[in-house]
């Protein structure tokens, strides 16, 4: 599987050809195109209801959590405290009827996880007979939450997220329990490696685009069907 900087290279050779002094191209403008090509190409895979294969998922390891004020104000308490997450999450893809995170839960991968619900249904959750100790998790202000009336909740330090999300290196801000940095441009770049080439093509016809020198369409990657089964 590619990394990211082994396709920003490889869209560099193919433009190189094509570039001046004026109208030079950094790595950075095509390492942003290269992820918004993918998460578009995502999006469009996911709305389709198809299987979500690990090869796009990216898991953000051990995620500390904090204790904080209902209110969120500087200034402000309401006395109630929820946990929620020490850092911002990584948005994930947003789909039509829900987000790209495909696990909220705990540290253990063998345990249940959390039931994931709308911040609105957060404050009517665990109210019934038969889930007083279900814990649900609910996204907001970019951090994750969690309520119950377990017991077990003020004791939780550490929980597990993974998604598919639309900035990878975004997740670079996370760290694996050896320390390691979870994310970088030398790490597997999170796609499959069917559409590698759809991707480097559709990021190389919209420089060629912009210089205003005539598309190749021989691999014309932004009209690429992208179901390979076909």
């Amino acid at each position: 599987m590619a990394t990211k900087n082994e396709i920003i290279y490889s869209i560099m050779d193919k433009l190189s050809p094509h570039l001046t002094d004026d109208n030079e191209i950094s790595i950075r403008e095509i390492s942003f195109e290269i992820d918004n090509v993918r998460a578009l190409f995502l999006r469009n895979e996911l709305n389709k209801n198809r299987t979500i294969d690990s090869n796009i998922i990216q898991d953000l390891g051990c995620v500390e959590m904090e204790i904080s004020d209902t209110a969120e104000c500087c200034e402000v308490s309401s006395g109630c405290k929820i946990i929620r997450t020490k850092l911002e999450i990584p948005t994930a893809i947003e789909l039509h009827n829900s987000t790209a995170l495909t696990r909220v839960g705990p540290v253990d991968k063998m345990e249940q996880d959390y039931s994931f619900i709308s911040s609105t249904r957060a404050k009517f959750t665990g109210n019934g007979k038969y889930n007083q100790n279900n814990i649900y998790a609910f996204l907001h202000n970019k951090k994750i939450y969690l309520v119950s009336k377990n017991d077990k909740l003020k004791f939780i330090k550490y929980i597990n997220i993974a998604g598919v999300f639309e900035n990878p290196e975004d997740v670079g801000l996370f760290s694996s329990c050896s320390g390691e940095t979870c994310y970088t441009f030398n790490s597997k770049y999170p796609i499959n490696s069917w559409m590698i080439n759809h991707i480097t093509d559709a990021v190389y016809n919209k420089f060629i685009t912009t210089l205003n020198i005539p598309l190749d369409k021989t691999n014309d990657g932004d009209s690429v069907d992208l179901n390979p089964n076909k």
